[in-house]
Parts: C-alpha cells; sequence; structure tokens
C-alpha cells in the first residue's frame, strides 16, 4: 500500500481517502476533532519519517455567509519533515481530491530561504480552496501531503512572456497582457475579444488644476512564478519638480491565479527621503494633488453599483467619491474631528456634474463598467476607511483614485496641515491642500479586478465585497502545532546573571508590563511601556488615521 501503512488502513473509520495517484486507503477518517487528527497525523510523520508519503492537517476558513472559492495564502511549519524541495508536496481536501496549489520556502534551516541545499522550515502553501458559508463562519480541512513524486497535473496558468509582454491565462475565457513599458494592463481578452480600447495609464498632477501626468514605469518582473500561481511587480515613479531626488515611488503587484477571473492588486507609494521634523533636520515631505488609475473600455456603456445601475453614453462621467463632513469647531477655526468621527462619512455621486450627496454613508467601493466585448469591475478594499477616496466612469474609462484631486486625506496630511480653513486671508499653503507625503513613510492600497463576460448582479457586487473584505484564511492546525512545538516558549524563565549586561536584557521583557523595570532618565524617572502610552507616547509625532 503506497499511501498508508495497512495497520493505520484498518483503523475502523468510514469513507476513502480519494488521491488521484491511482491507489486508495480502504477506510479512513472523515468526521474526527482537529486536534485528533493533528496528533494521529504527526504520530504518523514520526513513525513513517523515511516513508514515501507524510501528511500535515490544515484548516481554511470562511468568514462569510455564502460559498467561497479563492485562492489561500499561509504558511505551515514542517516539523519533522526532512525536505529540500518545495515540488515534493501537494494538497488533497476532506474528500481526498487533488486541488490546487503552489509552495515557496519560508525560511529554511541554517540558511538563507533560497538555498535549496537546507531542510524547509516553514512552507508558503497558496491554494485554491473552495468553502461552504456559515455563520459566523465554516471551516473546511484539507491535508499537505508531502511525497518524493506528486501527481502530476496538465493544467496551469498559463504565462508567456517575452521581452516586451507578459500574458497570463487565468481560465480558458479570460487573458491579461501587460506590457513592461507601461502600468497596469495593457489588454484584456474575454472569450478571445479586447475589452480595451487601449492600454491603462497611471497618472497623478502636482498642483490643482495642473494637467495630469503619466508615471514612468522603471521596471515590470515576474516576481513569483508557480504552477498555478504568479505574481507581477511594477516599480513606477513620478517627480515632485524638477529635480530627480524629489520623487515617490510606486510599487504594483498583481497576483494571478488558475481557474479565477479574479486579480488581486496592491500599490505602495512611498518617500524614499529620510524622515525629518526633530531636532532641527530638514523636512523631507513630497506634494502631490493626486493620483488614479486609468483603464479604457471599448464602448462602455455600463455603471454599475451596489448603489444602482448607471446606463451612459461615451460622454457621460460618472464619479463616487468618499470624504468626510469637516464640522466647524465651536470657536470658528477648524473642524472638530472626535465628536463626529463615526457619524458624518459622506459620499457624493457625480453625474455630468449634477451631484447627490448621501449623508452618513459609508461606500463599499465595488464599482463595475461594462463594454461590447465584456466588462472590468474593482473593488477596493477598505475604501471608506481610506478617505477621501473614488471611483468612476469619466469618458472611456474606468477611473479609480486612493487620491482624488479633490482634498487631501488626514492618512498622508503633514502635521501641521489641515484640511479645513474658514478664510483665504492668510491664503491657504501647499500643506493645506496637498497630499503630504513624509519622508521614509509609505502606504499600501490593496484590491481586486474582477472580469467578466455579462452583467453582474447586484448579489455578486456584494459577494465580491465580502471576498475582499473577508477573505478566506488559511492555518495549520492548533494540535498540530503544539505537538511540534512551532512556535518555541514565548517568554522564558527570569535569571539572575550577576553581569549588569546581562541582567539589563532580562528588564527588556519585564518593561512591556512594569515601569519600574526601566532604566532610570534623568527628570523623568523610570519610563516603561504602560506609562509611555499613558502619557500619550507615540513612535514619531503623527497620529495614525485611514
Amino acid at each position: 500500500m503506497r499511501l498508508f501503512a495497512p495497520s493505520l488502513c484498518n483503523l475502523g473509520f468510514s469513507t476513502p481517502l480519494k488521491v488521484s495517484l491511482g491507489t486508495q486507503c480502504p477506510r479512513f477518517i472523515k468526521r474526527l476533532s482537529a486536534n485528533f487528527i493533528a496528533v494521529w497525523f504527526f504520530t504518523l510523520t514520526i513513525l513513517h519519517g523515511g516513508y514515501a508519503q507524510s501528511y500535515v492537517p490544515f484548516v481554511v476558513d470562511n468568514p462569510k455567509s455564502f460559498l467561497s472559492s479563492e485562492w489561500v495564502e499561509f504558511g505551515i511549519p514542517l516539523g519533522f519533515i526532512n525536505e529540500t524541495d518545495e515540488s515534493h508536496f501537494f494538497v488533497v481536501d476532506d474528500e481526498g481530491d487533488v486541488v490546487p496549489a503552489d509552495f515557496k520556502a519560508l525560511s529554511r534551516e541554517g540558511g538563507d530561504r533560497k538555498d535549496t541545499t537546507q531542510r524547509i522550515v516553514w512552507l508558503g502553501v497558496k491554494v485554491y480552496a473552495q468553502v461552504s458559508g456559515g455563520s459566523p463562519q465554516s471551516s473546511r480541512q484539507y491535508f499537505l501531503v508531502h511525497d518524493a513524486n506528486p501527481p502530476s497535473s496538465t493544467e496551469s496558468l498559463g504565462v508567456n512572456e517575452t521581452s516586451l509582454t507578459i500574458t497570463l491565462n487565468p481560465t480558458s475565457e479570460v487573458s491579461f497582457e501587460i506590457n513592461k513599458t507601461s502600468p497596469l494592463f495593457s489588454d484584456i481578452q474575454v472569450g478571445g475579444t479586447s475589452i480595451l480600447s487601449s492600454p491603462s495609464t497611471v497618472e497623478y498632477s502636482l498642483l490643482p488644476n495642473s494637467p495630469p501626468l503619466p508615471v514612468t514605469v522603471d521596471s515590470t518582473e515576474i516576481e513569483e512564478m508557480g504552477t498555478y500561481t504568479a505574481v507581477i511587480k511594477q516599480k513606477m515613479h513620478f517627480l515632485t519638480s524638477s529635480s530627480p531626488s524629489d520623487r515617490i515611488n510606486l510599487t504594483l503587484r498583481l497576483w494571478f491565479g488558475y481557474g479565477s477571473n479574479r486579480v488581486k492588486w496592491s500599490l505602495i507609494i512611498s518617500n524614499p527621503k529620510p524622515y525629518g521634523n526633530f531636532n532641527g533636520a530638514p523636512d523631507y515631505s513630497e506634494m502631490f494633488e493626486g493620483l488614479w488609475f486609468r483603464i479604457p473600455i471599448s464602448n462602455i456603456g455600463l455603471a454599475k453599483t451596489t448603489l444602482g445601475s448607471y446606463q451612459l453614453s461615451q460622454s457621460d462621467n460618472l464619479l463616487i467619491s468618499q470624504d468626510f463632513n469637516y464640522v466647524v469647531n465651536s470657536s470658528g477655526t477648524g473642524w472638530n474631528f472626535n465628536e463626529n468621527l463615526l457619524d458624518d462619512f459622506k459620499v457624493s455621486v457625480d453625474l455630468n456634474n449634477v451631484s447627490t450627496t448621501l449623508n452618513d454613508f459609508r461606500f463599499n467601493g465595488v464599482l463595475y463598467t461594462h463594454g461590447s466585448g465584456g466588462g472590468l469591475g474593482v473593488k477596493m478594499v477598505n475604501f471608506w476607511q481610506k478617505f477621501p477616496a473614488s471611483l468612476g466612469k469619466v469618458g472611456d474609462s474606468l477611473v479609480i483614485s486612493p487620491y482624488p484631486p479633490f482634498g487631501n486625506g488626514p492618512e498622508v496630511n503633514g502635521q501641521y496641515g489641515t484640511p479645513f480653513n474658514t478664510s483665504s486671508n492668510p491664503p491657504l499653503s501647499n500643506s493645506d491642500i496637498l497630499y503630504v507625503l513624509q519622508g521614509g513613510r509609505e502606504i499600501r492600497h490593496t484590491g481586486i479586478f474582477f472580469v467578466s463576460s455579462t452583467e453582474p448582479t447586484e448579489a455578486a457586487l456584494s459577494r465580491l465585497d465580502g471576498i475582499a473584505q473577508k477573505p478566506l484564511s488559511g492555518r495549520a492546525n492548533p494540535g498540530y502545532l503544539e505537538q511540534i512545538d512551532a512556535f518555541g516558549k514565548s517568554w522564558v524563565a527570569q535569571r539572575q546573571w550577576g553581569d549588569v549586561g546581562r541582567e539589563r536584557a532580562e528588564r527588556l521583557n519585564k518593561i512591556w508590563v512594569d515601569d519600574s523595570a526601566a532604566d532610570n532618565q534623568p527628570g523623568l524617572g523610570k519610563i516603561g511601556y504602560p506609562l509611555f502610552i499613558s502619557r500619550g507616547g507615540t513612535y514619531g509625532h503623527m497620529q495614525s488615521y485611514g
């Protein structure tokens, strides 16, 4: 018997484990406690360390109320499995069927994770999981299988790279093309028909009413490549002055997975200069007016959200913007943020310059646009939390703006700039009206693109919101983690060393909970972490929003 020792195959449990290697264990575990399964598989790994196969149980949780199929990425410690090659693994579900999965060494014993001569300690797992919905959540058991001869597959994520382009085919109907010299998608096809009228762009503006400018693409590469998944990374930048050193860097990542018409994306904006504003150091902040994606859709005629559908002509413009009602404080000199933090979000729906305001409203950040060949939609994660933000159809394009040009946001606002001013005397400074990104800071925005050949229902758009905000999550079984001592001990017993340096190192653990363990500071006394927080301390001098 290739998969299990005969004694383990005759434990008397029901439901066979179907493994696509042509062999079956006649009787196996179908429904048992998670801890029992963990200990049992752990024992199997020890007793049969030199055997062809070892098994590690893991669970995928679905925090949503509906069935969801998604790519899930997480890490599993391998315990006593002695393996250096990521290709010697595969995944089966609780029915025994092999499911698409890719693997990556996250850490290795005694060496760099790219050193393939060293044993893998933590294994990164990407698996295409399907888990039914539940209330409050539902879970499904999967198994990581270690085998020197894993089953082969004729299925894969089709990837073709040339000197100029990268083309990806996650399904038989959908393909994406990325030009290495331009940002985002140069083409998207559904059923062999292009849904883009021209390549997409990433644009920015530096000052109010200034013309939009394209960002510069520095590099495009396949950052990760597996049998079923791929990550594309583009590095870009734009200048805030004529000096090459005055710049904001952008890093765009796109995650593609076999079998899915959804593409996860991440945009990181960063200021590469050092942080200033302390001890007389220069202020290295960079400022800009707006930043957005523009994706032209062929013969765009429909924009759809969970707020409703809009039939639009080519010349119509629709913009949905999330902002906050700034309420003047009692002195009339600023805005009262604390009293209105939970209540005064607002959404503006602008259709051909006619605006409708939805007060006390938080938009979920989902917009779908449809054209002659199909459609492209987007979900911006934490859309209302990272206000201001906007989505819309402008001319022939889907426009996605994490930094709309109508106002600066608190998440990147400088320490002294305010988004509210009741007087034009003195006039507003740039720090009042522009986005301010301080030196050394970076901000991440994430979301999902999705492609469709037909118009989705509003329920489908709501499900996309759930997939983005509450994705499936994977985790190794707690019983298994305990058995292999995956995390070690969080705290160690205090020791008396009789050495000043070592005694001081011992106190590093204690100062998190006890101020008396801290060093005595002249004029301040002993400040551990509790007193640091109670004094209103922050790392840096700026509160975090967004």
